[in-house]
């Protein structure tokens, strides 16, 4: 679509299109301003031409998430470094290209929302896509580095148990865990090792040690119950993926605080929205109650 007047040409570039650039050629006679949806202004001399590239949907949408964040407070220099990481992303996976837009606009704008980063060295979130989505998902280590920032834990962490290590007693009433596991020599001695359970241990404000321990079969209900775009998690992290489901499930016997962030909130709750629990049920059917990943955990015998 094109508007014309005295000295401008104002060219709106289709935001999806088969083709790669457009070619504008100035037949005017004289010198005239363009002005794409895409690019800076410029000036266009009496019989030039210039090939302009489309950039796809899905870039865009980064791009206004870009100016979103800027908008939101974060500052320019970590806004590049972060869209960086996400363009990375995208380039590696090609099928994040085909995400809903409005799913990788909130997906890149999460990022600042929950005062995290997808930086992988850090492995703290990371994008994926889900059932045509883009979701921004936090890693254990990035729902621990939350909870941490929330003031009322110190430190957290988890780990997994093996049904060889050297030693393992666990007392929920005394709140007492014992702990000796025995170190794998290789990868594939590790791999063939049978998983018993995985427990978290949190310790809080005031000094104290809280523990919390699930039983390999509560792991595996989660991992069936999990939508089929987290298989290729659990089939490549699957200690991590158990780390997580401990971590998240210890999360509601913890105390919150009455002053928690708003940043923390929000990250939490996408943490719940993005889980694959709330993904499974809301497709159990129209007028029930959807479920978090909480939620589930509280309707169980844990």
């Amino acid at each position: 679509v094109t508007e014309t007047n005295q000295s401008k040409i104002t060219v709106t570039l289709p935001p999806v299109s088969e083709k790669k650039s457009f070619l504008i050629q100035n037949n005017s006679g004289k010198e005239i301003s363009v002005v794409t949806s895409n690019n800076e202004p410029f000036a266009l001399e009496p019989n030039e031409s210039v090939t302009i590239p489309v950039k796809p949907e899905w870039h865009n949408q980064i791009e206004r998430a870009r100016q979103i964040l800027i908008s939101e407070g974060m500052p320019e220099s970590q806004a590049d470094v972060e869209i960086s990481y996400v363009l990375s992303l995208f380039y590696d996976k090609p099928n994040l290209k085909n995400c809903t837009p409005d799913s990788i606009l909130s997906a890149v704008i999460n990022i600042g929302r929950t005062k995290t980063t997808i930086n992988p060295a850090l492995k703290l979130a990371y994008l994926t896509e889900r059932e045509g989505r883009c979701v921004f998902e936090l890693t254990y280590r990035g729902l621990i580095k939350i909870l941490t920032d929330s003031g009322s834990v110190k430190i957290m962490d988890a780990h997994i148990v093996y049904e060889d290590d050297y030693e393992f007693d666990y007392s929920p009433a005394e709140n007492k865990l014992h702990h000796k596991p025995r170190v794998s020599k290789t990868e594939a001695e590790n791999n063939s090792r049978q998983i018993a359970g995985a427990y978290s241990m949190a310790i809080l404000s005031d000094g104290t040690k809280h523990y919390h321990f699930m039983e390999i079969w509560k792991l595996e209900k989660i991992e069936r119950m999990s939508d089929s775009s987290s298989k290729y998690f659990y089939d490549e992290w699957k200690p991590d993926m158990y780390k997580k489901c401990a971590i998240r499930s210890h999360f509601k016997y913890l105390p919150k605080g009455n002053t928690m962030p708003d940043y923390i909130q929000r990250a939490i709750m996408i943490d719940e929205e993005n889980s694959s629990i709330n993904d499974q049920s809301n497709k159990i059917g129209a007028g029930k109650k959807k479920r978090g990943m909480m939620d589930f955990f509280s309707n169980q015998d844990l």
